[in-house]
């Protein structure tokens, strides 16, 4: 059984853990998860967005405000956020990797996605580029 696990998660301009947004507008980012595997070296990295409702209609704008991987905030907290990704990752664990990768890739949209060359799907072992 694979039980991942999150290994860390992070913005590319600000650190998530000392941001405070002055308005709910503000709240819109993409972000960066990374998730381990207990008992293994790596990680595989997942992106996702991180959104209030009024920065979508703010700043997106149009009929259409997101196609997918969005996590849908009221405010912005990091430690509910942090819990709530963690709570995604550690319901995720499945007998394989492969398994694993495809229940996240419902949340998150994979690094390897649709580059994936499965060695062999019963060994659930990924062959990355």
């Amino acid at each position: 059984m694979e039980r991942p696990f999150l290994s860390t998660m992070y913005a590319d301009t600000f650190e998530l853990e000392k941001w405070l947004p002055k308005t709910r507008e503000e709240v819109l980012f993409p972000m960066i998860v990374e998730v381990g595997f207990k008992g293994r070296d790596g990680i595989s990295r997942y992106y996702v967005d991180v959104a209030t409702p009024e920065a979508l209609r703010s700043k997106v704008g149009g009929p259409i405000l997101s196609e997918r991987s969005l996590i849908l905030v009221a405010d912005y907290e990091y430690s509910a956020l942090e819990a709530s990704i963690s709570k995604i990752i550690e319901a995720a664990a499945r007998e394989t990797e492969l398994d694993v990768c495809r229940v996240l890739s419902r949340y998150f949209t994979w690094e390897y996605e649709d580059f994936v060359s499965p060695v062999s799907e019963s060994e659930g072992e990924l062959s990355r580029p």
